[in-house]
């Protein structure tokens, strides 16, 4: 993304960048990186001459090497507790000799020995941001290429630090510790002198953009990256992931050797492949669905490389329209541009008649909620049962222990892990297991922002229906699919519209499918009226699982938790 952000900063874009590592792998938090390890070892020369050598100082190597001539040395510490804070070993008489006072290795040890005295007398950070000031390096960054993200950053830093600082590192070594841990480990986002500030270029990665929207937005990077097999697979079903992995080992700049591979590692492989397909496909749709009013696909002509970054978006775009490519010389020799106020209100009312063009929609989306309901009135009843957020509670358990039950009845896909398997289901009936539920209740409650004091009320209400009748006949189905989200495109209105919706569950018998719709009201005495509202969604349910799947429905229904009673819905 650093390339993106040089091209707009040349040409006197403001940009912001969400999601790039550019801050751990900046010059600014390596250097700072080296002055804190030697501020923290004022007597390691290693450390001492990194930072002489880097921004902060910028010594060259010939004057590091006349001064070790003149048998100097590199460090700042103090001889003893008699000298004062500003007198370090290395500076010693520099008011005497006039012309090691021009030394500026001599000057940079002083400067080094007066920063060591701060953290001594101050809070870390509060020591830190005095360094920074004193140095300048703000100004440095602020001024250098992207300079509005390298000055950012350096900001960030410090709050990071202090909110390290709060939480128990008081020391310098600690800060350090952690500094080093920071720089070498974690991936942290960039920020900038205005973060937030609109009217940006926001540059972000794929999974940075998951949620948002924009009304232009560009797909950059053609080229994309070249494919690897895979190196691992993970088990993403029941309750304990496990993995498996290649042992390798480098060979030259890009190639690895296998040294050894877990047995069955062939269907394994193929197994994550399948993995990454998917993913790759949920990118390209968040890719495809960002953009609100406009949506430009970078791409090659021809094919470049074994994989493009959007193939499978531009694959499919034969006659839109393309961009002219500007000439890029003109960035080098921009001039003054002079508008007369006509001609501005003139551009501005010709990009809106072109915006009120795009802005008309060609298809519609609609949810089977929406469409089932369309002309139904919400009961009174209903308004005040137990709110959605009970429901959505309700449904996350069921899903989950759903596919715990797959695991414990043995008839989970996977590679036969019939040990585990048959423990889990001993464990079903146990204290373990109940305290399994009380720890998902609070999950599935927080996340609903919901009291934790409904925990015992959830799991006691998980644990009747999971013994029911219904449930028992759930889990002796062939196959067993929760929360299955659907799109279909329909011709119902003037626009073609896409038909949107999740079936809470969709159990397969011999003869054919069941789909059943959970449903969390208090029923009182309102069974019937509830069975007349909620009949229409269900039905709409069945009629697109048939036409989407093509596979018989050989029955449909209502499960109402709240008195465990399943209610058939007829079939239309």
């Amino acid at each position: 993304m650093t390339v993106y952000a040089r091209a707009l900063e040349k040409r006197g874009i403001p940009y912001e960048i969400t999601g790039s590592s550019a801050f751990s792998e900046s010059e600014e938090a390596r250097e700072i990186l080296n002055l804190v390890r030697a501020l923290n070892d004022p007597d390691n020369p290693i450390y001492t001459v990194a930072v002489l050598r880097g921004i902060f100082f910028g010594v060259s190597d010939e004057e590091l090497y006349k001064h070790k001539q003149k048998g100097g040395r590199f460090s700042f510490s103090t001889k003893g507790d008699e000298k004062g804070k500003g007198e370090r070993e290395g500076d010693e008489g520099e008011h005497e000799n006039e012309g090691e006072a021009e030394d500026r290795v001599v000057r940079s040890l002083a400067k080094l020995g007066h920063w060591w005295g701060w953290i001594r007398e101050y809070p870390a950070t509060t020591a830190l941001e005095m360094i920074f000031e004193d140095s300048g390096i703000v100004n440095y960054a602020a001024s250098s290429e992207m300079g509005s993200s390298r000055a950012g950053n350096l900001f960030k830093l410090l709050t990071i630090l202090r909110s390290q600082e709060r939480e128990g590192a008081a020391s310098f070594a600690e800060l350090v510790d952690y500094l080093e841990e920071l720089v070498s480990v974690y991936e942290i986002e960039e920020m900038s002198l205005t973060p937030g500030r609109k009217n940006a270029v926001r540059l972000m990665n794929l999974h940075k953009a998951k949620g948002l929207e924009a009304s232009f937005v560009f797909l950059a990077n053609p080229v994309g990256i070249k494919g690897h097999e895979p190196d691992k697979h993970i088990i993403r079903e029941g309750m304990t992931p496990e993995g498996y992995f290649l042992c390798r080992k480098k060979v030259g700049e890009f190639h690895w050797a296998t040294l050894s591979h877990p047995v069955g590692w062939e269907e394994k492989a193929e197994e994550e492949r399948q993995y990454d397909e998917a993913e790759e496909q949920r990118l390209m749709y968040v890719a495809s669905t960002r953009a609100k009013d406009c949506l430009v696909v970078s791409a090659y002509e021809g094919a470049l490389g074994e994989k493009r970054a959007w193939s499978s978006l531009d694959d499919n775009i034969q006659g839109v329209p393309e961009l002219e490519i500007p000439d890029v010389r003109a960035v080098e020799e921009r001039e003054k541009l002079r508008l007369k106020k006509n001609e501005w209100e003139e551009a501005k009312e010709e990009i809106k008649q072109r915006r009120d063009v795009v802005a008309v929609p060609s298809y519609a989306v609609e949810s089977v909620t929406s469409l089932a309901k369309k002309d139904l009135e919400v009961p009174e009843w209903r308004r005040g049962s137990y709110g959605m957020a009970w429901g959505r509670a309700v449904h996350k358990m069921l899903e989950i222990v759903g596919k715990w039950d797959g695991d414990w009845a043995g008839d989970g896909e996977g590679d036969g892990n019939g040990k585990r398997q048959a423990d889990n289901s001993r464990e079903a009936s146990t204290d373990r297991y109940f305290q399994r539920l009380i720890q998902l209740a609070e999950n599935v409650l927080v996340a609903e922002e919901m009291s934790l004091e409904k925990r015992v009320e959830l799991v006691k209400l998980v644990l009747s229906i999971t013994r029911s009748e219904f449930w028992e006949r759930v889990k002796q189905a062939e196959r067993k699919l929760f929360e299955v989200p659907f799109s279909i495109l329909t011709d119902r209105e003037a626009l073609p519209t896409i038909l949107t919706g999740a079936i809470d569950l969709a159990f397969l018998e011999s003869e054919g499918w069941i789909i059943a719709d959970f449903k969390t009201d208090d029923v009182g005495d309102n069974l019937q009226s509830l069975i007349d509202y909620y009949a229409p969604q269900v039905q709409i349910y069945c009629r697109y699982w048939a036409e989407i799947t093509k596979q018989p429905i050989k029955e449909t229904g209502l499960y109402f938790t709240s008195i465990d009673k399943w209610v058939e819905i007829k079939l239309i």
